[in-house]
């Protein structure tokens, strides 16, 4: 934002329509907005990704035309704001991910987690393409640990770190701007704020949301937020729901094929062979004669199992921990977001018999945008 504010003054400078040397709120504002415009677009990404873990043409066309309407507008389309910078930079790390371009993906979430703390938790896709999914691949073939364990191990280290770079090294500017000699605060009476001497690290990151955000387990559940919470519910019931019960289907497989033994006493190899079978394959009555997965909507598949943990695991930390209300803003930076919506669009078309909730759902969304544009604009919640 910054740096297209810079950019701005000089042109309009150059071209004789002032005479500032300096940068003001103003330009950063501007700035913000036309990088907004002119680098966060997802959307290609998006289509990109959900054919990549397995839907078809016409589910991510429907994925991307219901991602055009985000939850958040103001935000995500029409303010200088971090969030549309955040989505566009997790949707390429997550599709880098999916092509095993490992530097590429690090280098797009570490960039997402310099406008937003909450990207270090994208390292785990990192994780997952490298060690969780491989492994159970092995198990499903019934192959030993490979021998470059060691090295995938080291690999997603080192990747990881590399995605929570700009969350350690504000961290680091923190602690020195605030916690050294030449820092200490004459009207403290250690001399120093007190996160300074917090244990097991000195972060400032916690205290500011503690003592200035009032984050915290179960801080935002009072009466005065109940406003908050109801416009968090119908994201929330649908990532909660959506993500909640692949889950449990994958695990449910999963722990069918561990205790399943047909009357035999089998090893923990044959176990472990049939678990991870089931996760990838689901139930043997699934699966083609080749043994390959049937071609599946992307919420039934294994490829999307990292995303609906991601999902489901973000959503409970916003529910119980955070400023609720922020999902309406976080939830576009999810694809599975937009394919929970798609898949309530495919499950409910032609229905006319009981709520149709993918009707209720755009309706929903559609309506939502014009409200929180005025709300936005009033600096009312959930802004």
């Amino acid at each position: 934002m910054r740096l297209f504010a810079e950019a701005g003054l000089w042109i309009i400078k150059t071209a004789g329509f002032t005479e500032r040397t300096a940068v003001v709120e103003r330009d950063v504002l501007l700035g913000g907005a036309a990088a907004s415009l002119m680098l966060c677009d997802w959307t290609g990404d998006l289509y990109d990704l959900t054919i990549a873990v397995g839907g078809t043409p016409s589910m991510a066309k429907l994925t991307t035309l219901l991602s055009l309407v985000p939850l958040s507008p103001p935000a995500l389309l029409f303010a200088p704001y971090a969030e549309p910078f955040f989505a566009t930079l997790s949707y390429k790390g997550m599709l880098a991910c999916r092509r095993r371009n490992w530097m590429k993906a690090s280098v797009c979430f570490m960039l997402a987690t310099a406008f937003r703390s909450n990207g270090t938790m994208l390292a785990g896709f990192i994780i997952w393409g490298i060690l969780v999914e491989p492994l159970t691949l092995h198990w499903a073939r019934r192959k030993i640990l490979p021998q470059a364990l060691v090295t995938s191990v080291i690999r997603a280290t080192v990747y990881s770190l590399l995605t929570a770079l700009p969350f350690v090294l504000h961290q680091v500017h923190g602690y020195y701007s605030f916690c050294t000699a030449e820092r200490a605060d004459p009207f403290s009476p250690t001399g120093f704020p007190p996160w300074c001497y917090s244990k097991p690290l000195p972060l400032i990151y916690g205290y500011v949301q503690k003592q200035y955000w009032d984050v915290g387990f179960l801080r935002y559940w009072r009466l005065p937020q109940i406003p908050n919470f109801l416009f968090a519910a119908p994201v929330m019931a649908l990532l909660w729901s959506a993500s909640w019960k692949q889950v449990r289907h994958v695990f449910a497989n999963a722990l069918e094929g561990w205790t399943t033994d047909n009357g035999k006493t089998t090893d923990i190899g044959s176990r472990l062979q049939r678990s991870a079978q089931r996760m990838i394959f689901g139930p043997p009555n699934r699966r083609k004669e080749n043994g390959e997965p049937p071609r599946s909507p992307p919420l039934n598949s294994f490829a999307t199992l990292s995303h609906a943990i991601h999902c489901l695991i973000f959503s409970s930390i916003l529910l119980v921990e955070a400023h609720v209300q922020i999902v309406l803003r976080l939830s576009s930076s999810m694809p599975y977001t937009y394919w929970a919506a798609a898949g309530l669009v495919m499950q409910y078309k032609g229905s006319t018999r009981g709520w149709n909730w993918a009707r209720i759902w755009v309706v929903y969304v559609v309506t939502w945008a014009f409200v929180s544009m005025i709300l936005w604009a009033a600096f009312l919640p959930p802004a």
